[in-house]
């Protein structure tokens, strides 16, 4: 299907997104849960954000989140994160 010998931070990308990767499941599950707690702590205090932008904010601080995680990983020697 996929080969996994490339290097680079795209292909590590791919590999924490499709869950090829050890810290796939805490990343997208730190995704999950921040979108829920955000979903529901927001108008609490009193945040009055539409929910598409709470959506785009998060998904945009996720997005740099995996980015530097993809960096770190691919700048390892060996392995690649595996």
């Amino acid at each position: 299907m996929e080969r996994h010998d490339e290097a680079g931070v795209g292909a590590e990308l791919t590999r924490l997104l499709s869950g090829d990767n050890r810290k796939s499941r805490w990343l997208l599950g730190g995704i999950i849960g921040t979108a829920m707690v955000a979903t529901w702590l927001a108008p609490r205090l009193g945040w009055h954000v539409s929910r598409l932008r709470l959506q785009l904010g998060l998904a945009a601080v996720w997005f740099v989140i995996l980015v530097l995680v993809a960096l770190y990983e691919s700048s390892k020697p060996g392995e690649s994160g595996r």
